[in-house]
């Protein structure tokens, strides 16, 4: 029932009072006007250099209007230009960067080589050089300025004679150097000499020797010749005079000569020729019991003597059973009859070992044969 009275009481207050009830409604709510936030930092600018580079910024609100409050008024981005510049003093020109002289590129950052075609405009005795947003011309090696545009070859042999220690030629741009006849170049600068000797005997004859001198060489007989002619030299005949000083024998050979010595003969040294003493080695061949004599140039064997026995000599006798048995006295020849046992018996420088009713004849031999002694006359031989 109250309640029912309370429902009624409100409808009357809203009939009655229309302007009121607006009143009423605005003590109720409070007017909140937008707010924007601090702006964001600046974006990176979208260029380095050049004529469109630009950068952004934005913000957000911060409050938002309420109640009938204002918006927010303007826009929540920004936009400017940035790096808007050119290098190398160049500017920015309708849309673009102009450049300095020497300078290219978007941002005229690129230095052009001029260097790199027609030699940069340069005269042909001189060089490029490139330079940062320039070039420049110098003088090539060998060349020295000439005027404001040119350059003109130096000649390097007016002064010091260039450097060379003999013949100096001047060229364009640069210079050698020469040698005369019999030296060569060790360097560029220094002639030395030629040593013509070391090869192919310097073009002289088999018979000849060649000799270096300083820028040349000459010819010379080797030893054993002689000049014949003038190129070529001829074999001494050593022999043809004073026998070559050999004491016997000479030869000659080509470019040379020898000595040499007859049978019995040596030489000592190289031309003296003395006696060969054969009796110095192995008794010079005689059997030991005989004597061996050297005589000038040769030697003889002979018996050993033998006093009082009737051939004063001393012959030995072989036999197969009684080596060694002597012959030249009476028991002796009893011995050689009586057990006929004698091979053969040697006479002795020419002496008969036997007495003259019993010996018959010697020959070289000296065998027994036919019932006769037979011995050997003269030297014996073993």
């Amino acid at each position: 029932m109250r309640s029912s009275i309370i429902s009624v009481f409100l409808l009357l207050v809203l009939i009655l009072c229309p302007d009121g009830s607006q009143s009423w409604r605005r003590r109720r709510c409070n007017v909140v006007h937008c707010q924007w936030a601090h702006w964001s930092s600046w974006s990176t600018c979208t260029a380095s250099c050049g004529p469109y580079g630009t950068q952004d910024r934005t913000r957000g609100t911060w409050i938002i209007n309420e109640c009938g409050g204002n918006a927010c008024s303007g826009s929540n981005r920004e936009t400017r230009a940035c790096n808007r510049w050119c290098y190398n003093s160049g500017s920015v020109s309708g849309g673009s960067c102009g450049c300095s002289s020497g300078y290219t590129g978007t941002c005229c950052g690129n230095d052009i080589d001029e260097c790199r075609s027609g030699n940069g405009g340069c005269d042909h005795t001189q060089t490029c050089y490139n330079t940062e947003g320039s070039f420049h011309c110098g003088c090539r090696s060998g060349y020295q300025p000439s005027g404001s545009r040119t350059c003109a070859d130096i000649n390097e042999c007016s002064s010091g004679n260039g450097g060379c220690s003999d013949t100096c030629h001047n060229t364009q741009g640069s210079f050698y150097c020469s040698c005369r006849s019999g030296y060569r170049l060790s360097g560029s600068r220094r002639c030395v000499d030629i040593d013509e000797c070391r090869s192919g005997n310097g073009g002289c004859d088999h018979t000849q020797t060649c000799y270096n001198t300083e820028g040349s060489f000459h010819c010379g007989c080797r030893s054993g010749y002689q000049p014949s002619g003038s190129r070529t030299c001829a074999d001494i005949n050593e022999c043809s005079s004073g026998n070559g000083g050999c004491s016997d024998t000479c030869h000659n050979t080509q470019g040379s000569f020898y000595c040499s010595c007859r049978s019995g003969y040596r030489l000592s040294g190289s031309r003296r020729c003395v006696d060969i003493d054969e009796c110095a080695s192995n008794n010079g061949g005689c059997r030991r019991s005989d004597i061996c004599t050297n005589t000038d140039g040769s030697f003889y064997c002979s018996c050993k003597y033998v006093p009082g026995t009737w051939s004063t000599w001393n012959c030995v006798v072989y036999t197969p059973l009684f080596l060694g048995i002597v012959c030249g006295g009476v028991p002796g020849l009893i011995l050689l009859f009586v057990i006929a046992c004698c091979i053969h018996c040697r006479c002795c420088n020419n002496k008969m070992v036997l007495p003259e009713p019993l010996h018959r004849a010697c020959d070289e031999r000296g065998m027994l044969a036919m019932g006769y002694l037979r011995f050997s006359l003269g030297e014996y031989e073993t």
